[in-house]
C-alpha cells in the first residue's frame, strides 16, 4: 500500500492499471509468519530443476544469535536468501489468510432430518 509521491498511485493501484488483480495481506509479525511457513513448508512439493533458487534460498534464511542476550533474535538474518524466503513466507501468511476466510464463508449445511 506504499504510495509513491510523484503520482499518489500505490503498487496496488499501479499493478490493477496493468491488469494484476490481487489481495493485499494483512501485516503480521516477522516470527508469526515465519511459523506459518514451517507449518505450509511440509505440505509443498518443489520442481527442483525450476524452484532451485526458492529452494537455496529457503536453506539459506538464518536466524540471527545475540551473544549478549545469549538468545535468536526475533528477526532473521538479511542476507542474500532473505528476499526469496520471504517472498515464500509472504506466501504462507496469504495462504492461511485465504483459508481462514474461505472457512468463514462457507455455507452452513443443515445436517437435521425433518
Amino acid at each position: 500500500m506504499v504510495r509513491y509521491y510523484g503520482t499518489g498511485l500505490t503498487r496496488l493501484d499501479i499493478a490493477r492499471d496493468r491488469g494484476l488483480d490481487f489481495t493485499v495481506t494483512p501485516r503480521y509479525r516477522v516470527d508469526d509468519g515465519i511459523e506459518n511457513a514451517r507449518v505450509l513448508l511440509p505440505r509443498c512439493t518443489f520442481n527442483e530443476e525450476t524452484c532451485h533458487d526458492g529452494i537455496e534460498s529457503l536453506m539459506g534464511y538464518e536466524r540471527t544469535w545475540d551473544s549478549r542476550m545469549k538468545t535468536f533474535r526475533d528477526r532473521p538474518l538479511h542476507n542474500w536468501a532473505s528476499h526469496g524466503a520471504d517472498a515464500f513466507r509472504m506466501l504462507a501468511v496469504g495462504w492461511f489468510e485465504l483459508n481462514e476466510m474461505e472457512a468463514h464463508h462457507k455455507p452452513k449445511v443443515n445436517r437435521s432430518i425433518r
